[in-house]
């Protein structure tokens, strides 16, 4: 069935394409082609494919006012050809492997206003005329080669391959009525701060020379595009982009537009973004608008940069399980609660709209909640328990909140020289690439040690190790279970000269329970827990 599915879309392809044989080269002047994965930018490509088996789907509205006209002998419009103009571009992308994706854009030209020119003279008529027909702009597809990932290499590189299909109209300068092709080699960096990233594209396109209406000849193309993305919000980026082309055969004396655009992109719910933005010509050149307006909506495989929302798959309940209600009596009695009881449900003295922890007794300083350790040494699992250390998503600095539970852990370390070797080990979720969560792991661990030895730990009692995904403590596939994983760990690996056995017992439970406030309170000192017992050497 697949196979016939793709030999009716070859058939397809070639009744629309070769009757445009007979029809002479043009030139598709839409010169704002949206990238088909909708990614950080607007016309430029990113270097990272999107995940396997995922997919994106945008599409985007573009006004552009005054992007044809006729240049004299010096490349100066002295008229314009195509007045106002509105394109909409329908694109997808694909992921096959984590380093290869594909993608399909696809244009349309539903609102032309133009003026006739006569394509022997170039005469220009002074009516304009006024085209609501959709017009069928070219067929773009590529794929998505990545080379180089930017979480394991100073820099992301890929390399697009592409062809256009020429389905679209010559005439209204939105389809090249000839098969063009070539390739983008990419160039991102990584998200510095888990903010801001820039990426570099550059290409050539390969095409038969055309001389349009306008007497403007057009040959091979050598491409180019500088796109920034900075997120100022959880759901909210701004996005500008440079990006242009010149004519190989005359790189600086023949069209060489170039334009630049702006926009910002919101992220209102999960795995949708809405783009509203615009630009303007910077250089002279075919396709280039003095204003252009975008906006566009897309759905997208995973909210880009910060923050994600896992999947969560529900565990089916065990066969037979009883359903278990409440007495009627219980129920009247909870519903007796008098208002003082629910403005105070712990009877702390703290309101439960002030209290952290509106279950649980606690003093006022620490936000209603009870005092818990922000460590404690566990000499029987020779290791150092901890509050949960957390950091913001794929980021590898340390949070404000972290800095008293690891610096307790300092202090800990300095009042225990009996500690002669401290593992840092760190532990992701199985959400995302292996890989990069083995990276991110091991990143962590050493921004972890690093802190250490900055609060006055000599080097030479710590070592640093990441596991990624691969120890997990609760191998279910939830929220809770995710929150328990990521985490990291101290764990003795020798004591007061005495080797630590690799296989040692450790706690389902490796982090400390959280304390209610969003603010940690004053480090505590480690509680104590006697003296860590000797042990024998490992292998004796």
């Amino acid at each position: 069935m697949r196979k016939t599915h793709l030999l009716f879309l070859f058939i397809f392809l070639l009744t629309v394409s070769t009757p445009l044989f007979a029809r002479d080269p043009q030139f598709n002047a839409q010169n704002l082609k949206p990238a088909t994965d909708v990614g950080n930018y607007l016309g430029v490509s990113g270097s990272t494919p999107i995940a396997p088996k995922q997919f994106c789907l945008g599409l985007m509205m573009d006004y552009a006012h005054a992007p044809i006209g006729f240049f004299n002998a010096a490349g100066v419009k002295v008229q314009n050809i195509i007045e106002r103009e509105i394109d909409f571009h329908l694109s997808g992308t694909y992921g096959f492997l984590e380093w290869l994706d594909a993608g399909i854009l696809i244009s349309s030209a539903p609102y032309l206003v133009f003026r006739p020119t006569d394509n022997a003279t170039t005469a220009i008529d002074e009516s304009s005329t006024t085209d609501t027909r959709i017009r069928m702009g070219d067929i773009l597809l590529n794929a998505r080669f990545r080379l180089l990932d930017h979480h394991t290499y100073p820099v992301g590189l890929a390399f697009i391959p592409f062809v256009t299909i020429p389905t679209g109209s010559g005439v209204s300068f939105v389809g090249n009525n000839q098969f063009t092709g070539g390739g983008m080699i990419v160039v991102e960096s990584p998200r510095v701060a888990n903010r801001f990233s820039v990426a570099l594209n550059t290409g050539y396109e390969i095409r038969e020379r055309a001389t349009l209406s306008t007497g403007t000849v057009i040959n091979d193309l050598f491409l180019y595009g500088l796109g920034g993305n900075l997120s100022v919000h959880q759901k909210v980026d701004i996005i500008a982009e440079l990006r242009g082309f010149t004519m190989v055969g005359d790189f600086f004396g023949g069209q060489r537009p170039m334009e630049w655009e702006g926009g910002v992109r919101f992220y209102p719910v999960e795995r949708w973004a809405v783009t509203v933005g615009g630009g303007t010509g910077l250089l002279e050149g075919i396709g280039n608008p003095t204003v252009r307006v975008l906006a566009g909506v897309a759905y997208v495989p995973e909210r880009k940069p910060h923050e994600r929302k896992e999947k969560i798959k529900k565990e089916p309940k065990p066969a037979g399980e009883p359903k278990i209600e409440e007495p009627k009596k219980e129920k009247k009695k909870k519903e007796r609660l008098t208002k003082e009881q629910k403005r105070d449900a712990d009877g702390d003295g703290i309101r439960n709209a002030d209290d952290h922890c509106p279950t649980e007794v606690g003093p006022a300083d620490n936000g209603g909640c009870p005092v818990r350790p922000i460590i404690v040494i566990n000499p029987k699992e020779y290791r150092i328990l901890t509050r949960p250390i957390h950091f913001d998503f794929e980021k590898t600095a340390l949070r404000k909140d972290a800095l008293p539970i690891v610096q307790a852990v300092a202090d800990a370390l300095k009042s225990k020289p009996t500690i002669r070797l401290l593992s840092v080990e760190g532990h992701t979720d199985d959400v995302g690439r292996t890989k990069f969560n083995q990276w991110l792991s091991e990143e962590r661990a050493k921004t972890v040690l690093g802190y250490l030895i900055s609060q006055g730990i000599e080097k030479e009692r710590l070592t640093s190790v990441g596991y990624g995904e691969t120890k997990p403590v609760d191998p279910s596939r939830n929220r809770e279970a995710w929150k328990k994983n990521r985490r990291v760990e101290f764990v003795f690996k020798e004591v007061d000269g005495l080797i630590v056995p690799e296989e040692t017992p450790s706690s389902t439970e490796p982090t400390l329970p959280e304390s209610g406030p969003v603010t940690v309170p004053p480090v505590e000192p480690p509680a104590p827990e006697g003296t860590i017992p000797p042990m024998p050497p490992s292998g004796l």
